[in-house]
């Protein structure tokens, strides 16, 4: 690996001299953006907003409204195409994020990965025994011509992750998992403000994962792509490729498709994103070779945001209510028997209705077809108990197993299955 600048305040500081220069404060993101309507800022000025992103990234007094803007953006990217000097808005309000919050001292960061990291490790171990979950944090000393990268929160919905386990052995790859709060891109501490922190956690992240040598690091989580291949993109060449598992497994789906030889003679409706449509794309060719599987794309709104999860609609709370709602009207309008999702994050929010329709990631679906061993979704079997109890009855001797104190579990049940 292979730094293109030493440090990530080096890089940073080339980002910013870049789009300051390049940026005129036209205000022609601001004024498209889908966000805006939803926060106290409809009524600002687009060109003043801009100017006050400008004035952050120079190094200026951070005005409030260039600031609220930063923080309500949910990284849909729909601004991206109409900025006429060809800057990346989207980036720009990232770093203008990160920049406000270390400049008012900000130590958000730091607290929230220490909260994430407790609900990952408990979420985990309620659900996988210690082999299944070694299974998922190889040690770099094994190596691999493949990595499957899964960050940290998909270790919260583990079936995700044995399901591609399956899919990629079913293709004879030679991988191995690496995933885990030790796994961080740093985005966390990145828009939180502790921009030495990030600039450590990404390196180091880059280097565990050279340590296996491979030859292709293949990402999940939505947030570490945008993380890595867009705010990070030009830091750090790596010695392997990286790439989402959805365009890997395209590129392998003529040895897929012929081993999906179930049926799966349903109608599903898909609930997808803006901001990476390249992995919506992916997932709807994935689906579309599956026999007898029709899918309905839905127009639930989740196109304002990246995805469901807290970078993305849970930033605009009004919003995300409008479209998890939307969901279930959309999906029962189109007469669709299951909600197909793409990410762990919208996996965790969405909830079944009172008709019947459950919640399903594509990934069981493609399991499903290819007759690969099913693996139970225990994130929403406790989801649905009725209380603490049943989910400490239920996940007991995995509790045991894994060393977990229920009552740890019992201090942070609410936050761990939000409804």
């Amino acid at each position: 690996m292979s730094p293109k600048v030493g440090t990530l305040r080096g890089y940073l500081e080339t980002q910013r001299g870049e789009i300051t220069a390049r940026c005129t404060a036209c205000g022609d993101c601001f004024r498209v953006c889908p966000i805006v309507p939803f926060t106290l800022l409809k009524d600002a000025s687009p060109e003043q907003t801009a100017a006050g992103v400008l004035e952050v990234l120079r190094g200026g007094p951070a005005p409030g409204e260039a600031v609220a803007w930063a923080e309500a953006c949910t990284r849909c990217g729909l601004c991206i195409e109409h900025c006429p000097e060809g800057v990346n808005p989207r980036k720009m309000l990232a770093l203008c994020e990160g920049l406000a919050h270390e400049a008012a001292g900000a130590q958000g960061g730091t607290r929230f990965f220490q909260a994430m990291s407790r609900n990952i490790r408990l979420l985990s171990g309620l659900q996988l025994g210690r082999e299944q979950l070694a299974s998922m944090q190889s040690p770099p000393q094994a190596q691999a011509d493949v990595i499957f990268y899964v960050g940290c929160n998909v270790l919260s919905t583990p079936h995700i992750i044995l399901n591609v386990m399956e899919l990629l052995g079913a293709l004879g790859v030679d991988y191995r998992v690496a995933g885990g709060v030790g796994y961080c891109c740093g985005v966390i501490h990145f828009v939180g403000g502790e921009l030495d922190s990030a600039g450590k956690v990404t390196a180091g992240l880059f280097s565990k994962l050279a340590a296996f040598r491979p030859q292709r690091v293949l990402t999940w989580c939505p947030t570490c792509e945008l993380h890595l291949r867009e705010n990070m993109a030009g830091w750090q060449e790596p010695e392997f490729q990286v790439q989402h598992v959805t365009d890997f497994l395209v590129a392998h789906l003529d040895d897929l498709a012929p081993r999906m030889s179930t049926a799966v003679p349903r109608r599903v409706a898909l609930h997808g994103h803006g901001g990476l449509p390249h992995i919506g794309a992916n997932v709807k060719r994935l689906l579309g070779a599956v026999r007898d599987l029709a899918v309905v794309e839905l127009r639930d709104g989740g196109e304002l945001g990246y995805s469901c999860n807290v970078g993305g609609l849970l930033r605009v709370p009004a919003l995300e209510a409008d479209v998890l709602r939307n969901v279930w009207q959309e999906a029962r309008a189109a007469g669709a028997e299951e909600v197909v999702d793409l990410y762990h994050g919208c996996h965790r929010l969405l909830w079944e209705g009172e008709d019947g329709l459950s919640v399903r990631n594509f990934t069981d679906l493609l399991v499903e077809a290819m007759g690969l061993p099913s693996h139970e979704d225990r994130y929403r079997r406790y989801k649905a108990m009725p209380g603490l109890q049943q989910v400490l009855e239920a996940a007991r001797h995995l509790m045991q197993e894994n060393g977990i104190d229920p009552a740890e579990v019992e201090q942070v049940y609410p936050g761990l299955f939000r409804r």
